[in-house]
């Protein structure tokens, strides 16, 4: 089988608010049995928040368990 790569590089979520602050020190790595694979790294809780509600759309619409 052919193992495929999927990387996620999202915007910042700081989008011009200088209140929060951006430590980014979390790495975040996923691998399925499937092949799909995400790595998303320098993120602050706001960047794995975000991340965390685009997977969970995207098992929603492709109906992985």
């Amino acid at each position: 089988m052919e193992e495929s790569q999927v990387v996620v590089f999202g915007e910042s979520v700081l989008k011009g608010t200088s209140s929060r602050s951006n430590s980014g020190n979390i790495l975040i790595t996923i691998h399925t049995r499937g092949g799909f694979a995400i790595c998303k790294s320098n993120l602050d809780y706001w960047g794995l928040k975000e991340l965390e509600e685009k997977l969970e759309t995207y098992v929603d619409n492709f109906g992985f368990e």
